[in-house]
């Protein structure tokens, strides 16, 4: 059983991760996706609460019939050299790490982890600009699953946002 570990502060959980995800699903037997920041919530770069993310993320995969998957909440330490190892003991041992991080990726590879790297510019999709986009009234929902759009909706998300930014 191959085991892959998808590392992301998932602020919202919009289509790019979406692909991802969908991607490692035909390579991995299972994948493990790691909030990172778990314990961030309400602040501008991380609007989101753990909780809010992992119902974004469950009911992602819930609709597109993803079931081999694991959510696991990894807080921040603020120590890289023990960052790794911290996360591993949470998520349990993986085969490879894919991420779009280079912090990330630079950790891991210092372990002799396998790392797989993704573009997330690749899908045109940045979190952060998904969070501008709420602020400036913009169109964003195009850049998230119905279903997380909806989640946003209930979690007033926009209003947060909108609030949080100013």
């Amino acid at each position: 059983m191959t085991t892959a570990l998808f590392i992301g502060r998932f602020q919202p959980f919009h289509k790019g991760h979406l692909e991802v995800v969908m991607r490692m699903m035909k390579k991995y037997s299972l994948v493990k996706i790691a909030i990172g920041s778990s314990q961030e919530q309400h602040t501008q770069k991380n609007p989101f609460s753990f909780e809010e993310r992992k119902s974004m993320i469950e009911l992602s995969m819930k609709q597109h019939n993803i079931s081999n998957y694991k959510v696991y909440n990894v807080p921040d330490i603020n120590d890289n050299n023990k960052w790794v190892q911290h996360t591993l003991k949470i998520t349990g041992e993986v085969n490879v790490v894919v991420t779009g991080n280079e912090l990330v990726r630079s950790l891991f590879e210092g372990e002799d982890i396998c790392v797989e790297w993704i573009n997330e510019r690749y899908f045109n999709i940045i979190a952060e600009n998904i969070r501008r986009a709420i602020n400036q009234q913009q169109n964003w929902k195009q850049f998230v699953d119905p279903a997380v759009h909806t989640l946003i909706q209930k979690f007033d998300g926009e209003e947060r946002i909108k609030h949080l930014q100013l």
